[in-house]
């Protein structure tokens, strides 16, 4: 995955982060029946540094730490009001 973060290098924490969930990703949906996903295959390429990040070590927790994360806000999400100036 290639990740460009406004011309400054991407931390390695977001790299890793975001490799981890690209990892769980493909693990849980993407059963293509071919091959299983990797951690240390699953990178993201930061495009300003050129720095790789490998998917880590506990990638699948990782993953579903942001799946409930995601699962939190689309439950609260209705009844999030918008800020004043938004645009809708």
């Amino acid at each position: 995955m290639l990740r460009y973060a406004k011309g400054e290098a991407l931390p390695k924490a977001v790299g890793e982060w975001q490799s981890a969930i690209l990892f769980g990703y493909l693990k849980k949906y993407g059963n293509l029946g071919v091959a299983t996903p990797e951690e240390k295959l699953c990178t993201t390429l930061c495009v300003v540094s050129g720095e790789v990040f490998c998917a880590p070590n506990g990638s699948t927790n990782k993953f579903l730490e942001a799946e409930a994360a995601c699962q939190r806000i689309a439950e609260a999400w209705a009844n999030i009001a918008p800020p004043a100036d938004a645009l809708l």
